[in-house]
């Protein structure tokens, strides 16, 4: 009896340990459509919509992955006030979740707002970079909301 006890409480350790895992790297990743943060800046021809939290207090920092048609996702960049850049900062590449690009791809098109700084804090404010991919119709944006 004490061992079916033993083995049944590391089991439930086990798939308790593997549900937050997943949640960690957002996998499954579920659609999130009615964020708060996104009010009135997503076109409603958008397909899909993921949003991954980096955390934070005052200061929080999100993960967006939007999918949907280029008229769409120009759309929304546009309504978020970037500006096309040639230069995609290194630690773009090195966020999380599974989904998010590990390295430059062909066709890589880089946005910003004025003030996102990769490297620091930045201002107060919102600001965003974001890396629209066209050949698969999707965009992937870093958003900074300093407090």
């Amino acid at each position: 009896m004490k061992k079916r006890l033993r083995i049944a409480a590391l089991v439930v350790l086990a798939v308790g340990g593997l549900v937050g895992l997943s949640r960690l790297f957002d996998f499954p990743a579920f659609e999130d459509r009615d964020a708060d943060e996104i009010n009135g800046l997503l076109d409603p021809s958008i397909s899909k919509f993921y949003s991954y939290s980096l955390g934070g207090f005052l200061d929080e920092e999100f993960l967006w992955r939007v999918d949907g048609d280029q008229a769409a996702i120009e759309s929304m960049l546009l309504r978020i006030g970037l500006e096309r850049t040639d230069k995609i900062p290194r630690e773009f590449w090195r966020l999380c979740p599974y989904y998010w690009p590990k390295g430059s791809f062909s066709g890589a098109v880089g946005y910003r707002s004025a003030f996102f700084d990769a490297a620091s804090r930045g201002q107060d404010g919102m600001h965003f970079f974001a890396v629209h991919d066209p050949s698969n119709s999707r965009a992937y944006v870093w958003v900074k909301s300093n407090f």
